[in-house]
């Protein structure tokens, strides 16, 4: 989903990229506002200054002296519970918002209480600093794949909010042992906004420069070859270590049958709509897995036989939020949201798709508009029906013996 400054909200119709003032731009630049690189790393490795062999990239970072050889994902990354965490709750970053630490805290504390120990985060910037900080301090079980938010830039990719951001992110891997994953740019092909070209140049410097495996989240159509623009991975492939694609089958309805009007209005037509869009994420990740390509050593694969990929983004809605969307009018109900959520565990599970799910989303965020709705909790952090009968306090009870009737469909 696409970011509005350093967060993130899905458009999928209608792709949005809000602007940045410059004193936004500032206050994003990491914990004490300064851009240098890193003197040190705390993850190992001689790297995490930033110098090396590479020479000056004329982006502000210099190649660091790290192998861009493949690295493999932490083992965790295939038995943990991953979630995607905001930690925003009022305005948000376009008004400059920075959530406190006992926020941060009481999120983590639920989070870890639903059993979630592995988080993707999405901007290098004073609130993911927060983030990492504090639960380096209090939550030592919670690992992270933190992200680096790219704008558009010129054609020599120069652009001074991606490089703070890949600074941050760089000062983040190499000071907070937390960090398990670092990924460069959010849907930046999706949004066409920022050439296939001047993400690889910045998705080798930061693997240069920090010990964790890189990637680039994207939307599928990226990863699969389909992008309007025309964008193809093929430059990007060879460089990462796992491809995080996202999915989104309630934001994409137009693309598969979510109607399902051949089955009989009632219960059977909601169980046919649930099957049908989980069958449409499993196609979306079939598609990109099974993309061609020339790997580093001229040798042609597929994304899937080259590397892990996991789910970076995808969810459901529990309320409507966007009017104009018809499926959210019958079908964004909590009890929805639990189905899908369901069907995707157990397409995990059966070791047949992606490593990991990082689900799509902890908590809402209002200041969203129209692209809220999404979260276990709701901005009150109130648990939805999603987390019947977890240990999460305050937890609703699930329906028995259908914990999916009343489903919504078409109707």
């Amino acid at each position: 989903m696409l970011f509005t400054q350093f967060s993130i909200a899905k458009f999928r119709v209608r792709p949005l990229i809000l602007a940045c003032s410059a004193c936004c731009l500032i206050s994003a630049c990491g914990g004490d506002g300064t851009t240098g690189l890193p003197g040190g790393s705390s993850n190992g490795g001689s790297g995490g200054s930033g110098g090396g062999s590479g020479g000056s990239s004329g982006i502000g970072i210099s190649a660091g002296s790290y192998s861009m050889a493949q690295r493999s994902l932490p083992t965790y990354y295939k038995n943990a519970k991953a979630i995607n965490y905001s930690a925003y709750r009022a305005g948000g970053p376009n008004q400059g918002e920075l959530p406190s630490v006992a926020n941060i805290t009481q999120d983590l504390q639920l989070l870890q209480s639903a059993g979630y120990t592995l988080l993707r985060l999405f901007g290098a910037d004073q609130v993911s600093t927060r983030v990492l900080s504090t639960a380096q301090a209090n939550f030592p079980n919670l690992k992270f794949q933190i992200g680096i938010y790219l704008v558009g830039a010129s054609t020599d990719c120069v652009n001074a909010v991606n490089t703070a951001q890949m600074q941050t992110g760089i000062q983040q891997a190499n000071t907070y042992s937390n960090v398990a994953t670092v990924s460069v740019g959010n849907e930046t092909s999706f949004a066409n906004n920022l050439p296939a070209s001047c993400l690889a140049t910045y998705v080798n410097l930061v693997k240069t420069n920090v010990a964790q495996p890189v990637t680039a989240d994207d939307d599928y159509t990226f990863y699969a070859g389909l992008t309007a623009s025309g964008e193809k991975p093929d430059l990007i492939l060879p460089l990462i270590d796992f491809a995080s694609i996202h999915t989104y089958p309630m934001s994409n309805y137009g693309g598969w049958n979510w109607q399902q009007t051949a089955i009989a209005a009632g219960q059977g037509r909601a169980v046919a709509m649930m099957n049908a869009a989980i069958a449409n994420a499993r196609a979306n990740y079939a598609s990109a897995a099974n993309y061609s390509f020339t790997n580093s050593a001229n040798v042609k694969t597929t994304t899937g036989a080259a590397m892990p990929i996991v789910i970076g983004e995808t969810g459901w809605k529990a309320v409507q939020t966007n009017q104009g969307s018809q499926i959210e009018t019958v079908a964004a109900k909590p009890i929805n949201q639990k189905y899908y959520f369901d069907l995707l565990n157990t397409w995990q599970n059966a070791g047949t798709g992606p490593q990991t799910i990082f689900y799509f989303e902890s908590f809402d965020e209002a200041w969203k508009g129209n692209d809220d709705g999404w979260g276990l909790w709701d901005q009150n952090r109130t648990p939805r029906y999603i987390l019947c009968g977890t240990a999460v306090a305050g937890a609703p009870a699930c329906a028995t013996p259908d914990p999916y009737a009343g489903a919504g469909y078409f109707q």
